[in-house]
């Protein structure tokens, strides 16, 4: 593995932190858990009522790699 590709996955590692807010769907979701290779992202509709979704650690690495709209 190349330098540059190591410092992207170091980056994304630290990124894909409990707490940390990413965007998906073009909307704000919180990372809520890691239990894995799963993460838990959870958000709050304007109603009120909550959404959550789960994905795999890679399908998070390639969100957090491609540039958003």
């Amino acid at each position: 593995m190349d330098i540059e590709t190591q410092s992207i996955k170091q980056k994304i590692a630290k990124t894909v932190a409990v707490g940390e807010r990413v965007i998906y769907h073009a909307k704000e979701w919180k990372i809520a858990e890691r239990v894995g290779d799963q993460v838990v992202l959870y958000r709050e509709k304007v109603d009120g009522s909550s959404e959550v979704e789960r994905l795999t650690t890679q399908e998070i690495e390639q969100l957090l790699s491609t540039p958003q709209e």
